[in-house]
């Protein structure tokens, strides 16, 4: 097909009558039960937005010959144009096949002469039944629904792959224990829930978009995000996309260290991270207000230890700019004792509640927030054993190792900390296998813990800042005494 072929449009025979219901939308009620909206103007409108973010030009109720289209959308491609009429359908249900007769029967059907160089497209925004979908292709309709669009303004494939790469091929996963928190105001009650479900619940929940997970050092709030990021990333792939699933977008505060700028750090991130095509900060917010993403914030304290109040203060409100709309889904991360008390904490997660709000448009803004607790004696148990068999240790030799826990001195009180525990079991099988030579002290477990934590903190977690000299040497000694300490 030449250039001139496909630049001959029916442009110059149609006009666009605007913005207004011409008729009025038409309610047709399907042989199922559920009711379908033709001319709908706020989904006619909706379309259109989103269509123009593709870099479609269209314009709503179009007239050809008489007829309305509900958009005429128009992609310019070098020297020529590629054209789309389209009829956009609202439901409560799937579409059924008499909707599909009937947009043929009053627009499509009498346009077919027009419409040689137009592609015809429905868009509905539930779906379409599997016998509405033999219609449309009897009519030679093209068809997608609002999600199905939605979810391919940015191609997050290869990041939601590398997410479930990076959790599938750590070790962690084979020794993860369920975690326990507190929840908010139920903290003098002592009733404990469990984490992992409370968090696939709120993430099902489309009446809470804000939770806060608060956690003390070392008590596994990062593989937690991990563990739920990959989740959410495996069972959207495995639908292929085509779902109401949201897509989780894991972002460590912690590499920030200066004033943040919500659209810089989305779109550096969309670049060096997820590895998308067209990282454009306008496809993601659009995908954000449309409930289509999870977005994970971990170590907002990392960030905030990097930064005067005031500065964060800004990024906070930020990160508010992100779980402000209605359909937004987000969760951060933070160790509690950043904040000095109470009011503080509020100031950040819930700032309505307090006198001196942050200068911002909330939106009701407020995070539910759960305090993560650190491991009982029975987490302890099977941490252990399970860490052991990770590291080949026969399971004739594993109470030996209970034994060293049971009997070294405040050993306990550090093991109730996933990594701190995590230590404990790699350090142990060089120590039983010496014991006769040196005796196991809590100072030597200290010496070897420190050691092991600074590599992890420069290497894994990328806290620098932590490592600069003897000075973050005793500092990081001083955390690691504070959490033997009783609460």
């Amino acid at each position: 097909m030449n250039g001139d072929k496909i630049i001959q449009t029916i442009i110059g025979e149609g006009v666009a009558i605007g913005e207004v219901s011409q008729g009025g939308t038409l309610i047709i009620s399907q042989s199922k039960g559920s009711k379908a909206k033709l001319r709908d103007l706020d989904f006619m409108k909706s379309v259109k937005s989103l269509l123009e973010l593709y870099g479609f030009t269209c314009s709503v109720n179009y007239l050809i010959n008489g007829i309305v289209v509900d958009l005429w959308g128009e992609y310019s491609v070098g020297i020529g144009a590629y054209q789309v009429a389209i009829m956009c359908i609202c439901s409560d249900g799937l579409i059924e096949p008499e909707i599909i007769n009937e947009v043929q029967w009053s627009t499509f059907g009498p346009l077919s002469d027009k419409l040689t160089t137009a592609r015809k497209l429905a868009v509905s925004s539930t779906g379409f039944s599997q016998e509405a979908i033999i219609t449309l292709s009897k009519y030679n309709i093209e068809y997608l629904s609002y999600s199905d669009i939605l979810s391919k303004l940015i191609d997050f494939r290869f990041y939601l792959g590398s997410l479930v790469e990076s959790w599938m091929n750590d070790k962690v996963r084979h020794y993860y224990i369920p975690m326990r928190a507190e929840q908010e105001g139920k903290r003098q009650s002592r009733e404990i829930i469990k984490l992992e479900r409370y968090v696939r619940e709120f993430i099902e929940d489309n009446s809470r978009r804000s939770l806060a997970i608060l956690g003390e050092y070392g008590t596994g709030k990062t593989t937690l995000s991990r563990l739920i990021a990959c989740e959410q990333a495996r069972k959207y792939l495995r639908l292929n996309g085509y779902s109401p699933l949201r897509i989780p977008i894991l972002i460590n505060l912690g590499e920030f260290n200066k004033t943040l700028n919500i659209e810089s750090l989305i779109v550096s991130h969309l670049d060096s991270f997820c590895k998308v095509n067209n990282p454009k900060f306008q496809l993601f917010k659009k995908m954000n207000e449309s409930g289509m993403l999870l977005l994970l914030f971990d170590g907002f304290d990392e960030m905030a230890v990097k930064v005067d109040f005031n500065t964060l203060i800004i990024n906070i409100r930020e990160i508010y700019k992100l779980a402000s709309p209605l359909k937004a889904k987000v969760i951060i991360t933070s160790r509690p004792e950043y904040f000095k008390n109470l009011y503080e904490e509020d100031r950040v997660f819930n700032p309505q509640s307090t006198e001196k709000q942050i200068n911002i448009d909330q939106s009701g803004i407020h995070f539910d927030r759960l305090y993560v607790q650190t491991f009982d004696l029975e987490q302890i148990e099977v941490f252990l054993e399970k860490r052991l068999k990770s590291l080949n240790i026969p399971s004739s030799e594993i109470p030996k190792y209970k034994k060293v826990l049971d009997e070294t001195y405040d050993l306990k009180g550090l093991a109730k900390r996933p990594v701190l525990l995590d230590m404990i079991v790699r350090t142990f099988p060089q120590l039983v296998k010496h014991k006769s030579d040196r005796e196991i002290s809590v100072n030597i477990l200290y010496e070897t813990f420190l050691i092991g934590e600074m590599d992890r903190q420069s290497i894994e977690k990328k806290r620098t800042f932590l490592l600069e000299g003897v000075i973050n040497f005793s500092a990081l000694f001083s955390m690691v005494c504070l959490c033997t300490l009783p609460p």
